[in-house]
Parts: structure tokens; sequence; C-alpha cells
């Protein structure tokens, strides 16, 4: 069998940390603005939520994913340090 998931060069602690910070950004400050354009020329709120909904459940599912593989390859300290905290609901 081979090394653990954590052992591997492209999953170690800090890459992965590195990874998440790389997507939480974004989500941060790029969402915010294309769903204030989105109410501009989307007046009917039902109309934005129907279009809207699968991005949203989309990203909300992928840190959920994210989030079961760190905790069953990662101990709660090496978890704290990837910053892994799913913003993403908050966010959204």
């Amino acid at each position: 069998m081979g090394k653990p998931l954590k052992e591997q060069a492209f999953a170690t602690p800090d890459k992965v940390a590195e990874l998440v910070r790389k997507i939480n950004k974004p989500i941060q400050q790029v969402l915010p603005p294309v769903t204030a354009k989105m109410n501009l020329y989307l007046q009917n709120p039902s109309t934005r939520t129907i279009l809207f909904k699968p991005v949203k459940t989309n990203i909300v599912e992928a840190h959920i994913q994210v989030q079961s593989l760190l905790k069953s390859e990662y101990s709660p300290e090496e978890q704290s340090l990837t910053g892994s905290e799913c913003t993403t609901r908050r966010s959204l």
C-alpha cells in the first residue's frame, strides 16, 4: 500500500491550506459583485434563486467533499492548519 494522502507531495497540510485559500478568495471576492450584477439584470427574486441555486449547491457540495476528505485523512491539528472551515454557506 502507498503512503497516506497527507504524506503525498501534492497533499501536505501546507499545500491543502494554499489550495483552500486559492479557492475561498475568489468565492469571497468575486461572487458578491457577480450576484449584485445579477440583481440588476434579474429583478425577480424567484428567477435569481432558480438560476443561482444549482451554482450554490455545487459549490457547497464541493466544500463538503473536501471537508469529508480532510476529516478522514488528516488529524484535527492538521485540519486546523489547512484553514478549511467551510465559509461558503455564509458567503453564498
